[in-house]
């Protein structure tokens, strides 16, 4: 298997995000390995220590960019274009939110997740994951509030 690094960066990344997702199961006891060393050390220096504000925001934006995916391929098997999708809506031809939310740079309010299901005529249940001690620090701070505190750009959308 050729290492990661031979990678471009944004396939890189998706895994990186997926075997940190898949770390967050206590259940999950396999332990990843490249080049002869555990994988879990590399995740920590990249996206800090579990249980970190860090980590907490990067496993956020795994979430974030796996929900992204799955409505944006969600779309493409139902057949439908960006603005036919937008149509449905009752809305203007302008779909830059659902494409920024596609390539997973923003998150749907849950208003506009609702009515992308219901345009591609699917019905979700939405809940938060009930693992034990995972998503601590958003309990209690947002987003804004956690960005601060490890010290990157906070982005406030108009």
């Amino acid at each position: 298997m050729p290492s990661l690094d031979s990678l471009e960066e944004e396939h890189r990344r998706w895994i990186q995000y997926g075997i940190m997702l898949l770390k967050v199961l206590s259940y999950f006891k396999v332990t990843f390995v490249e080049d002869g060393k555990d994988y879990d050390g590399v995740l920590d220096g990249i996206f800090g220590e579990r249980g970190s504000t860090k980590r907490e925001v990067w496993e956020m934006r795994a979430c974030c960019g796996y929900v992204s995916q799955t409505l944006r391929q969600a779309r493409i098997d139902s057949g439908f274009m960006q603005e036919e999708l937008f149509a449905k809506w009752g809305l203007k031809d302008d779909c830059g939110n659902l494409a920024h939310a596609e390539n997973g740079n923003r998150v749907l309010p849950y208003k506009y997740l609702y009515r992308h299901l219901d345009g591609l005529g699917l019905k979700a249940v939405l809940v938060r994951p009930g693992l034990i001690d995972w998503n601590v620090i958003s309990r209690s701070h947002t987003l804004e509030q956690m960005l601060e505190e490890i010290g990157e750009p906070v982005y406030r959308w108009k």
